[in-house]
């Protein structure tokens, strides 16, 4: 399932550019791209993609700076 992982990250970040670019509304976008990254680090926790996804995530729409600077 591995080679899964990186279509879960990619449209997490997807999503996650929708948002920022309000594309999609910010509400919407996000939310759905945390739970594709999300998933696709449970599927391969090494994955950098992700991780780096889940970092704009947190700092962009969660406002998480800690968290952001731990991704």
């Amino acid at each position: 399932y591995l080679e899964f992982s990186l279509a879960h990250a990619g449209l997490a970040g997807a999503y996650a550019s929708a948002g920022a670019l309000t594309l999609l509304a910010p509400v919407e976008a996000y939310p759905r791209a945390e739970r594709a990254v999300r998933r696709a680090l449970e599927l391969d926790p090494d994955l950098e993609d992700a991780w780096a996804t889940l970092g704009a995530i947190e700092g962009d729409y969660n406002w998480n700076w800690d968290a952001a600077d731990d991704q």
